[in-house]
């Protein structure tokens, strides 16, 4: 079999192969950038990292905090390699897609900005920020799991008859959003 650029079929499987190689190459950098992370602070601690154990959660924060707290200008850069791996891996669906799902997206577009923000603007990451990212990925599968219907409905019927309550919730959620951070604000000021 020839292909349209007269190269036999066999050019697309090495081509395959090659950028198989390139995701296991990316993997393998990113892994070990992770690792070099952790080491740095002293965070690994094999026991912990095996079992997650609630009764060293406020201990493990604590660790965190001292982490963060430290005049450690290249902790933001942990953020910034992230969200430079994170993005491209989500929108292109690097990894064979594997970020590309609710979860990865709830992940990656809500609860790290959210941290990456709060550590910008604080230098530690406080429980209350984890809580925060929570609640944005919490509300990220709340818009899409209502969205895919109503725009299922929009696309394929052409109206949103039947999906009404849905496309409600929809456009009062942001709205909450709003009102949520209002309060927020007038919380910190008072």
């Amino acid at each position: 079999m020839v292909a349209r650029d007269g190269v036999g079929a066999g050019h697309g499987e090495e081509k395959s192969q090659a950028h198989d190689g390139d995701r296991a190459l990316v993997a393998e950098e990113f892994g070990e950038l992770c690792s070099a992370v952790l080491a740095d602070g002293k965070l690994q601690r094999d026991a912990k990292l095996v079992r997650h154990d609630r009764e060293n959660l406020e201990e493990e924060f604590a660790a965190l905090d001292r982490y963060f707290r430290s005049p450690n200008p290249q902790a933001l850069l942990i953020f910034v390699a992230f969200g430079a791996l994170v993005v491209p891996a989500y929108n292109l669906e690097w990894f064979g897609g594997a970020l590309h799902n609710t979860l990865g997206l709830a992940l990656a577009w809500a609860a790290f900005p959210v941290l990456t923000a709060y550590f910008a603007e604080a230098n530690t990451l406080r429980p209350e920020a984890f809580l925060g990212a929570g609640y944005a990925a919490a509300t990220i599968v709340v818009q899409r799991t209502l969205s895919t219907p109503v725009r299922h409905a929009r696309r394929t019927l052409g109206t949103t008859a039947g999906v009404e309550p849905m496309e409600r919730a929809l456009r009062i959620l942001p709205w909450a959003n709003v009102l949520l951070a209002c309060a927020l604000v007038v919380a910190r000021l008072t």
